[in-house]
């Protein structure tokens, strides 16, 4: 769908505002564990509706801690609904003393992983990329888990973040 064109003297609609200015966004208000388990779960909160046929730019940012480097570390994936294409980049810690790790051509299912390095040792994750729906609307959801199960809980923490903006 294009952005719409409005001209002088229109009055805009809620949901043009809504759709077309304001952006969707979750924040995460409390902290969220997983422990000694690799299987996925859905984020509580970092989840936003997207409309068919629409198209957003996409930005997330999750702060987390975990077991010591290579014994938890953190990965995610995305679910979208049927129909609809998600590309996106990230950047986070390899696990070794300041080392970036990225990856570039993700794409929602992937699973990716970045490193922990200890309970109380936080480290962040920031993705960008673009979602562009097919004709079904739903949920754009993070879900994510330990990438290798241990005892020391992997934590999302408060004020990990998702923002879309749509840009047709």
């Amino acid at each position: 769908m294009p952005v719409p064109t409005w001209v002088v003297g229109q009055v805009l609609t809620a949901s043009d505002v809504n759709s077309w200015f304001v952006p969707l966004s979750a924040i995460k208000t409390a902290d969220q564990s997983v422990t000694s388990s690799t299987a996925f779960v859905n984020d509580t909160e970092l989840f936003v509706p997207i409309v068919a046929s629409g198209s957003y730019q996409f930005e997330c940012f999750l702060y987390f801690e975990g077991g010591t480097a290579g014994s938890s570390d953190i990965k995610w994936k995305w679910i979208i609904p049927t129909g609809t294409a998600m590309r996106y980049t990230w950047t986070g810690w390899s696990g070794n003393t300041t080392v970036a790790r990225s990856g570039d051509g993700q794409v929602a299912g992937d699973t990716p992983a970045s490193g922990t390095a200890g309970a109380g040792n936080t480290h962040g994750v920031i993705m960008i990329g673009t979602i562009v729906a097919g004709v079904n609307a739903g949920n754009l959801q993070l879900q994510w888990a330990q990438n290798t199960s241990s005892g020391t809980s992997t934590i999302v923490h408060a004020q990990s973040c998702l923002v879309l903006r749509r840009i047709a």
